[in-house]
């Protein structure tokens, strides 16, 4: 069972990470597509606090820059930071646990990350995870992954929250791209194989998950989240499964 207080502390920091990353924008119109009214319109005003006061939220949440870090962004369990071609992803989770705790984590994600590129292959980018110092607070460990720097442009093909596709987007994106339309099939296949053999779900809901960077594939086509969403719930499976039914529906 996850404490109530880690998460209020978890929703305060990767609030936090959106807005140091310049990223508030993008998080509003995240959470405005909230279904739940009530944790829409309490995550909305959390957002707008912390926007207005980022420097008094680094020191409630004990989260600090050094050298030449920065923030990139912060997703459903991670808090992102770039220092010059490498990404690092903490898991904010594993910083409230004991060493042991750390360690097991450590190695499920571990495993996690493989399961996932052994269904989607090239389409997941490669990442190391280790137990080491938090980047954003010296006397704290967390679990934290590694990968390069990717140059990507967000396809907009998944809405949050929503169980369908975008279209529109996709048309555009075959028109755009062609190479691309086969590889977005490839991967609806690989991600349903995913979860009938594991149960786990390819995360494709939302901005920059399945994105186009050429330079980093050679279909062009990447997944940049490294782990499946590994515990899904009903609403999970039933929006991500039709996405991925609604790609291959769409795509030849």
């Amino acid at each position: 069972m996850i404490e109530p207080a880690f998460l209020l502390h978890d929703r305060i920091e990767r609030n936090h990470a959106s807005c140091m990353a310049g990223q508030y924008d993008v998080r509003r119109e995240y959470v405005a597509q909230i279904p739940n009214r009530i944790g829409r319109t309490l995550e909305l005003q959390l957002l707008e606090v912390i926007n207005v006061h980022p420097e008094a939220t680094a020191r409630l949440l004990g989260r600090h820059l050094t050298g030449t870090l920065e923030y990139a962004g912060g997703g459903s369990l991670h808090t992102v930071v770039r220092e010059g071609d490498s990404v690092t992803k903490i898991n904010r989770r594993s910083a409230f646990m004991v060493e042991a705790e750390r360690q097991a984590q450590c190695e499920r994600h571990s495993a996690q990350h493989q399961l996932l590129k052994q269904h989607l292959g090239g389409y997941v980018l490669a990442q190391e995870f280790r137990v080491d110092t938090h980047l954003l607070n010296r006397k704290q460990r967390a679990v934290i992954s590694e990968q390069p720097v990717v140059a990507f442009e967000d396809l907009q093909l998944f809405p949050a929250h929503k169980p369908r596709i975008d279209l529109a987007a996709l048309e555009a994106v075959k028109q755009q791209h062609p190479g691309v339309e086969s590889a977005l099939r490839d991967l609806a296949l690989g991600g349903s194989r995913l979860y009938e053999d594991t149960g786990m779900l390819v995360d494709t809901s939302g901005l920059s998950n399945i994105v186009l960077a050429p330079q980093a594939t050679e279909t062009g086509l990447l997944c940049l989240d490294g782990l499946p969403i590994a515990e899904p719930n009903k609403s999970d499976v039933s929006r991500i499964m039709s996405q991925l039914d609604l790609l291959l529906r769409h795509t030849s």
